[in-house]
């Protein structure tokens, strides 16, 4: 049973879902596999690239036990349709201020008592060269940088525990920065081709 996220305040949603960190999950990684293929199956013909993206996609990083994915789709699909067959597979669309027809956020694994054993967090845009995607490759590569931000995390959560905004918002130094070095060392990234 699904929730109405938009009609919960923020001490509601505060409270029901909290912010929980996790040593890193191997099976994150299947667990990507298998909601990437129902995903597909879905949304055969909208869909171009889909990623795992997020701290579940960084071996070794701390992370909130949820699967970020990046869903790109093609111009011109119909976004009814496509909110239509999530539905279908289980995804809730967010209708918040900070979706429009080039950025929707799609919800999986929230339930009227709480977080659901998988949970996703399914970002849907158009193609685009995506920040998050260089970000994630990069701490790949750098170990070192792994461990300072999963020590920033757990500095952060004690001061913003119950404040999820403030929590994203405190991270956001170091996710440009870091952005920034993966841009300049990595070159083009070659996103996972749907065909």
């Amino acid at each position: 049973m699904h929730t109405s996220l938009d009609k919960l305040s923020n001490e509601q949603f505060q409270k029901l879902y909290p912010i929980i960190l996790c040593e890193h999950d191997p099976q994150w990684a299947a667990t990507y596999e298998f909601e990437k293929k129902l995903i597909l199956s879905a949304l055969k013909r909208e869909a171009t690239n889909i990623n795992h993206y997020g701290s579940t996609s960084v071996p070794g990083l701390l992370a909130k036990p949820s699967i970020d994915i990046l869903l790109e789709i093609r111009e011109g699909s119909n976004i009814y349709d496509i909110i239509f067959k999530m539905a279908q597979i289980g995804y809730t669309y967010i209708s918040r201020s900070y979706c429009s027809e080039t950025t929707c956020m799609f919800f999986k694994g929230y339930s009227e008592s709480g977080f659901a054993k998988n949970v996703f967090h399914l970002h849907m845009r158009y193609p685009n060269d995506w920040d998050e995607l260089y970000f994630c490759n990069y701490l790949k590569v750098r170990p070192d940088l792994v461990k300072e931000y999963s020590k920033l995390k757990l500095n952060i959560l004690k001061l913003y525990l119950n404040n999820r905004k403030l929590y994203t918002a405190a991270k956001t130094d170091f996710i440009i920065k870091t952005t920034s070095l993966a841009r300049y060392e990595l070159g083009s990234l070659k996103n996972s081709s749907v065909n």
